[in-house]
């Protein structure tokens, strides 16, 4: 399945910011969560799967960012909460 072309611009972006780091440190995670979490309310929420596919085919992310991404939209998917590096929740 094709992923909606709004999905396909958060990826994107999110890519962008984590510049081969990943997803799990500091900004690059409050980002990720929170952009995640708005595909998630609007509806567009991708399989995570789909997350982890299409972020190794960018060639721009590592496979632990690809997972990092896709544990995360799990998670929301789940309802959990996610905490930033300062123990606060991730609105």
């Amino acid at each position: 399945m094709a992923l909606h072309p709004e999905v396909t611009r958060t990826l994107d972006s999110l890519i962008f910011i984590s510049r081969h780091k990943g997803f799990g440190g500091g900004d690059e995670k409050v980002q990720a969560v929170r952009r995640l979490q708005m595909l998630h309310r609007e509806g567009l929420a991708p399989d995570p799967d789909e997350i982890e596919a299409y972020v190794l085919a960018s060639g721009k992310s590592t496979e632990k960012g690809a997972r990092q991404l896709a544990d995360y939209m799990r998670g929301i998917a789940e309802g959990k909460r996610f905490r930033d590096y300062g123990r606060r929740y991730i609105l």
